[in-house]
């Protein structure tokens, strides 16, 4: 994950990066409408814009854009039309979502 004011180039000489792809061919994806409601066990989530490292989406770079407190394990947040990822602060699984 890098922050918002920094770029893959300042972790890596060089990274390819590609357009979004169809949501149709991005496995393991979740599709929402802009506000998204989840349960966590972590105390705060990362809402991160997504930087494709592979053309068909299974690989990506998290751009953290906020972070998001949870209120008694539970995060609602609103999101903007396109990719986002969700990482939870305690380094359990990150989940990419669409809005669309």
């Amino acid at each position: 994950m890098v922050d918002a004011d920094k770029s893959c180039t300042s972790c890596h000489k060089e990274y390819a990066t590609y357009d979004a792809p169809d949501p149709a061919v991005v496995e393991g994806l979740v599709r929402s409408s802009s506000q998204v409601s989840f349960e966590i066990s972590a105390s705060a989530v990362d809402v991160c814009s997504v930087v494709f490292a592979a053309s068909d989406g299974s690989s990506y770079v998290p751009v953290r854009e906020q972070t998001v407190e949870a209120e008694n394990g539970k995060v609602v947040v609103t999101l903007a039309p396109g990719y986002w990822a969700l990482c939870p602060t305690d380094g359990s699984a990150r989940q990419l979502v669409y809005v669309g």
